[in-house]
Formats: C-alpha cells, sequence, structure tokens
C-alpha cells in the first residue's frame, strides 16, 4: 500500500512525521484497514489526528491482535426438575440472587 501511494498521491515524498504526505499516507491506510481494525484503532486512539504513520501501524498491530483473540463465552448452567430440564442457559451474574434465571417462574 506504502508503495502504490508514493506513486500515484501526487505529493511530494517528505519523511517529517508532520508532513501532509505522511498525513495523508496515514488516512489512506487508516480509510483502507479492515473494518474491525479501523473502528479499533478510532475508538481507542485518541492522537489518531495527529499521530505518525509508524504510530498507526503499532496501534493497527494491536488492534489485530485485539480483535483476533478468543472472546469469552458466557457460563451456562443446567437446572434439572426431576428428569426434566427445567433451565438451560445462559447464567446471569448480575445484582441479586438469582436475578435473571426464574423472572416471576418461582
Amino acid at each position: 500500500m506504502v508503495e502504490v501511494f508514493k506513486r500515484n498521491s501526487g505529493l511530494q515524498h517528505i519523511n517529517a512525521d508532520d508532513s501532509p504526505y505522511q498525513q495523508q499516507l496515514k488516512n489512506a491506510l487508516q480509510a483502507n484497514a479492515l473494518p474491525t481494525i479501523r473502528n479499533w484503532v478510532t475508538k481507542h486512539n485518541i492522537d489518531l489526528p495527529t499521530c505518525s504513520v509508524s504510530s498507526w501501524q503499532n496501534w493497527a498491530m494491536h488492534a489485530e491482535k485485539v480483535v483476533s483473540g478468543k472472546k469469552k463465552q458466557p457460563p451456562t448452567d443446567t437446572f434439572y426438575a426431576e428428569d426434566d430440564i427445567f433451565y438451560a442457559g445462559v447464567v446471569s451474574r448480575g445484582r441479586g440472587r438469582m436475578r435473571g434465571i426464574f423472572n416471576d417462574t418461582c
């Protein structure tokens, strides 16, 4: 992407972090990143408008690790009433005892 941008941007290649070339390159990288990575970087990098390309790349690599990580599944429990299954599903771990499990069935 960097080589294509360098050939087709029409901007003079300057290595300074605050140069228009570097900022436009960073914006192009951000716009063409995978949606999950782009959204994560936009949400968490408060320095996005002024950060350098190398800083953005570090954020993107970190976002890739975070986004691709396995999500924890909520705990499930099964309650039996004699031989029939009474409840099987996600147990609410919220406030109060047995909140969200039985509702008004008790």
